[in-house]
């Protein structure tokens, strides 16, 4: 049979009836603010995964972007040819242009053709 002191030493230990109560209402609290926590991280999943989408779309289009510039400077650099090669032959021309005028002022006294400029 349990004596005083049994009892004593077992409600010292154990909790009372208030306490439990307490604890209970301790244990709803928290976890009202876990579901809330909960409801805050699917929030932020869903952040997360909106940005993680538009940092892959500006990736795309950066790598488009690339690929237009590579091209561009493709098309550049097959254009700078052929205006190197017009730019020479236009000196070649001009220095012709200029040694046939050279000519002409020599030469139009000697056949009597009045040259003016």
């Amino acid at each position: 049979m349990l004596t005083n002191k049994d009892i004593e030493k077992l409600t010292s230990v154990l909790a009372t009836k208030k306490e439990v109560a307490e604890i209970t209402k301790e244990i709803g609290k928290i976890k009202k603010g876990m579901g809330e926590m909960k409801s805050e991280i699917g929030g932020m999943k869903s952040e997360i995964i909106s940005n993680t989408q538009a940092i892959n779309e500006v990736k795309l289009d950066t790598e488009s972007l690339r690929e237009s510039i590579h091209e561009l400077i493709t098309t550049v650099d097959k254009l700078a040819e052929p205006i190197d090669t017009l730019r020479t032959e236009y000196y070649a021309v001009s220095a012709q242009l200029d040694r046939h005028e050279t000519w002409i002022k020599k030469s139009a006294p000697k056949i009597g053709v009045m040259y003016s400029e």
